[in-house]
């Protein structure tokens, strides 16, 4: 609540303003004593206001920073390098993959085209195969007849001589005690 003399600038709003003055005396004081003390020419609050507007914002690489502003900007280089490292092992990781990739594309193609030589020799195989079989049946077919056909052609030669050769037979062992005599009586 304010009394009715403090919109009137009467003699309690002056009590105020004394107080005031002598509160922000006081500050600044204090604050050159703090300032001569750390070595600091200008409050944070300066700084910042400095540092803030246009102009200051030129300057202010150049006015000193607190403790925290320092170690901030120090965890803000050092996530950049993490950063920077883990954006470099990302794109070697992904450049090892690419190339993994590239070589089972390669691999995959060749399994493919391989598949279709095995596949095109097999087709060929059975194709043989069935051709083979129907070669073989035929060319047994073809000496099953031939060797009919010899069979016939030499039988009555091959019946003749062996008739011949069974009578020579017949003939020779009925003399065969006498001819080993002769032979005995002139060696």
């Amino acid at each position: 609540m304010q009394s009715p003399n403090s919109d009137r600038g009467g003699p309690s709003s002056h009590g105020n303003r004394m107080l005031i003055s002598l509160t922000e005396l006081a500050q600044t004081i204090s604050l050159n004593l703090i300032r001569a003390m750390t070595g600091n020419l200008l409050s944070d609050e300066q700084i910042r206001k400095i540092s803030s507007n246009v102009v200051g914002s030129y300057f202010a690489d150049f006015l000193p920073r607190t403790k925290s502003e320092v170690a901030a900007a120090e965890k803000v280089d050092q996530a950049r390098l993490h950063i920077t490292e883990a954006a470099n092992i990302i794109s070697s990781l992904q450049v090892d993959l690419e190339n993994q990739a590239e070589q089972l594309d390669k691999i995959v193609t060749d399994i493919e085209e391989k598949k279709k030589v095995a596949d095109r020799y097999s087709t060929l195989v059975q194709t043989n195969e069935k051709t083979m079989a129907a070669i073989r049946a035929e060319m047994e077919e073809v000496f099953r007849h031939e060797l009919t056909a010899q069979n016939q052609r030499g039988k009555r030669l091959r019946l003749v001589t062996n008739f011949v050769v069974w009578v020579f037979t017949l003939v020779l062992g009925a003399y065969l005690p006498q001819i080993v005599q002769y032979v005995r009586a002139h060696l």
